[in-house]
Parts: C-alpha cells; sequence; structure tokens
C-alpha cells in the first residue's frame, strides 16, 4: 500500500512538474529574454526586471510566481556602432502551487553582430537548473495519521536544461527561435531515477513595429509554441504606445484573452496585466494578474529620451 501510493505521489508530481513548465516562458509578454537566451545580446545597456504573478486569483492552492532576471550586452566592435555585441544575462524564479514548490535558476550568453546596416542577428545558448520539491507534511488525507504518508518526507527532483535559441532585429521588426536541446530526466532522491516523459519545447516569434504618426506606434506580435509530443499552441498579441505609455490585448490559443498596460518614467517601466481564463477554471477563478518592475542602466540609446519619441522595448 505504501509503495502503491508513492507511485501515486510520483505520478501526480510529474502531471504537475509537466503543467508548470510554461509558467515561467509565459512571462515572455514583459520580457522575451525568458522565453529565448539569444535576446542578452541585442542591446548594449543592461537591463533588470522583476515579474510577479498571482493565477488563478480565488483558486485555493493556486500558483504564486516570481522571476528575477538581469541580461547586458558588452561592445565588442566599433565604439560608436555597438554592432557586435557579447551578450551575458539570467534569471532565476520560484513558484509555488499547493503543495508543490518550485525553484530554478538560467545563466545565458550570446553573441550579435550586424548582416547588413539595418538587421543584426544574434545567437544564444543557457543552461538551467530546476529542483521540483513535494512536501508531504502539506498534504491532508481521507484517514489521519495515514501511515502510507510519511510527514516528514520531501520528494525532490533535479531537472537539468539546456536551450539554444537565434534573434534577428531591425529598427521596425523581429523574429526569432529557440528550442530545448534535451529532453530532462527527472531525479527522484529516494527510489532512484525514472523518465518524466516531460516534452522538448520549441518557440517561435516575430513582431513589427508601425509608425502611425510621431507620437504612437502599433505594434502586432506573435509567438508559437511547439511540443516534441506535436502540440501546437500560439499567442497573437497587439500594443499600441502612445509616447511613455501602452496598452495591449492578448489572445492564448483556446486558454486565455489577456488585457496589458504599462508606462515607463526615463530608465523605469511599470507593467501590468489581467488574464482571464477561456477554460473551466474559469468557474472558480476570478483571473489572473501579472505585474513588471523594470530599470534600464547604463548609456541609453538617444531615442529613449525626449517628447515625441516612443519607446517600444522589443526594439533598438
Amino acid at each position: 500500500m505504501k509503495r502503491l501510493f508513492t507511485l501515486f505521489l510520483i505520478s501526480l508530481f510529474s502531471f504537475a512538474v509537466q503543467a508548470q513548465e510554461l509558467s515561467v516562458y509565459n512571462q515572455y509578454i514583459f520580457n522575451n529574454f525568458l522565453m529565448n537566451p539569444a535576446v542578452a545580446a541585442t542591446h548594449s545597456y543592461t537591463t533588470v526586471s522583476f515579474t510577479g504573478r498571482q493565477q488563478w486569483v480565488g483558486f485555493e492552492g493556486a500558483p504564486r510566481l516570481g522571476t528575477l532576471s538581469i541580461h547586458s550586452g558588452i561592445n565588442l566592435g566599433d565604439k560608436k556602432k555597438k554592432d557586435r555585441l557579447l551578450g551575458l544575462g539570467g534569471y532565476m524564479y520560484n513558484e509555488k502551487s499547493g503543495t508543490i514548490n518550485r525553484f530554478g535558476f538560467l545563466a545565458a550568453v550570446a553573441y550579435s553582430f550586424p548582416m547588413n546596416r539595418t538587421t543584426n542577428i544574434s545567437f544564444g545558448a543557457s543552461v538551467a537548473g530546476h529542483q521540483f520539491s513535494m512536501n508531504q507534511r502539506d498534504l491532508t488525507t481521507f484517514v489521519e495519521n495515514d501511515p502510507a504518508i510519511q510527514k516528514e518526507t520531501e520528494l525532490i527532483y533535479i531537472v537539468p536544461e539546456f536551450n539554444f535559441g537565434f534573434y534577428i532585429l531591425t529598427d521596425n521588426f523581429f523574429v526569432g527561435a529557440s528550442a530545448e536541446l534535451n529532453k530532462p530526466e527527472i531525479n527522484f532522491h529516494e527510489n532512484g531515477t525514472f523518465d518524466s516523459n516531460r516534452a522538448k519545447y520549441y518557440f517561435f516569434t516575430s513582431g513589427y513595429k508601425y509608425d502611425i504618426n510621431e507620437y504612437v506606434v502599433f505594434e502586432p506580435s506573435f509567438v508559437v509554441k511547439y511540443t516534441s509530443d506535436l502540440e501546437v499552441d500560439f499567442d497573437v498579441n497587439a500594443k499600441l504606445y502612445y509616447e511613455n505609455f501602452w496598452m495591449g490585448v492578448s489572445y492564448r490559443n483556446k486558454k486565455a484573452f489577456m488585457g496589458l498596460i504599462g508606462f515607463n518614467v526615463e530608465r523605469y517601466y511599470f507593467g501590468y496585466a489581467y488574464e482571464y481564463g477561456l477554460n473551466d477554471i474559469r468557474d472558480y477563478s476570478s483571473g489572473s494578474h501579472e505585474i513588471l518592475l523594470s530599470v534600464r542602466l547604463g548609456r541609453l540609446p538617444k531615442k529613449t529620451h525626449g517628447r515625441g519619441v516612443v519607446e517600444c522595448p522589443s526594439f533598438r
């Protein structure tokens, strides 16, 4: 009985790992670096960002996620043009969902060089580690003091990950892709290892900046998410910028609608997103909330200052 219950916990835990795996990637709407390591070499200044997410408000044990990231481009070419950059970056996150806790980190390196006078391409690679844990002391059972559950036992899994990506950027267009290079194996410390059956993830994204006039910019974009299990999801996004303010909407394939709003004061950026689910969870939740706090350090491009100039974080 005890062994059977342990196997049940492992199956439940593996399912939760699969469900939570994309949670950090979903925050790309505020920070493309979380989805593609090549983004680390797209700008010559340093960007530090915090993103927090409270999912499924009103649902007991709903996921709560916090992510802190930093990335910076080091100039290797002409000091004025800054056309060759070595990008370095990383992030760490922590997510709590019911009795399951997930902690991880990522370190990335990237290199950017010009394809022509107006276009740069960057390639990046990253290594990451994810720790999943479930504390059985937090479980509620039908039978008090159930001997099948070891209340003092914490199940821990360590998952390594390697990623590669590219990113092409101009003043008004970007396109990029990234992929996992390995299919991680989950390590169950007490009973050895077993295959998690977690699929590899692949991402493709693109966007365009259209200058409506001197003060208003329209930015449509999309993301396609593909797994080695032949599952395909997509997001369609649209943002409208007016000087230092912006707002937008996003549609996640058969899963959610999202409303976005934000502004920047010189080097400081603030953003908020509200997500309304389209699946059955909407009957038990009032939606999800996400915030962004970000600062840019170092010497910024001249176009980020002054009235009549619109700043779009996705572009140079």
